[in-house]
């Protein structure tokens, strides 16, 4: 480990104790033979359990927001996330949920600040489907029997059909991509 990273992790998990004493959320309970371990997050940071012979997360995991308010909780087993994942906005309001089996994702649900749906994704069943702020589907993508299909709509509700009008891809909530960066995946 760099210098710097080690005042990086030095930093965090001062500033994790003085959040804590604060009356922020408690740092974990790690398993045995695991020790707890923090990475900074742009606003906030990670605490999760690591083996300490192998480097892999094993039990639970941890994100915070500066200031220690939750912003994404689960479960690790063996390096991979399993179980059912929870987040949160910064206004306390839900974020999303996932559901990992075996270290891969299956189910992601996110909502926006307001608890409006904005994604919403069954991988094991082949279906993703994105909505806009009002909650109006904006796309739907399924892959049925390895043919994949992918259907647009415009602001009105109205089912594009011309290439040419398809609107811009939409940008993933911070939930999503932190269950995609968790699950082993790169969002685009």
């Amino acid at each position: 480990m760099t210098r710097a990273r080690r005042l990086l992790t030095a930093s965090l998990a001062v500033a994790l104790s003085m959040d804590m004493a604060a009356g922020a959320q408690p740092a974990l309970s790690c398993p045995p033979d695991t020790r707890l371990a923090v990475q900074p997050l742009d606003d906030g940071g990670w605490q999760f359990c690591v083996r300490p012979a192998d480097g892999r997360p094993h039990g639970p995991a941890l994100a915070s927001y500066t200031g220690g308010r939750k912003r994404v909780q689960g479960q690790h087993r063996d390096g991979a996330p399993v179980g059912h994942w929870l987040g949160w906005h910064r206004n306390g309001r839900a974020a999303g949920e996932a559901d990992f089996q075996a270290g891969e994702l299956h189910r992601l649900v996110a909502w926006d600040e307001r608890g409006t749906l904005v994604f919403d994704a069954d991988f094991k069943a082949g279906r993703l489907a994105e909505f806009d702020g009002r909650g109006r589907r904006r796309l739907l993508v399924e892959n049925m029997n390895g043919a994949r299909t992918e259907k647009h709509w415009d602001e009105t509700g109205a089912l594009i059909s011309d290439e040419s009008d398809r609107p811009e891809p939409m940008d993933a909530p911070e939930f999503v991509q932190m269950m995609l960066v968790v699950g082993g995946l790169r969002p685009h």
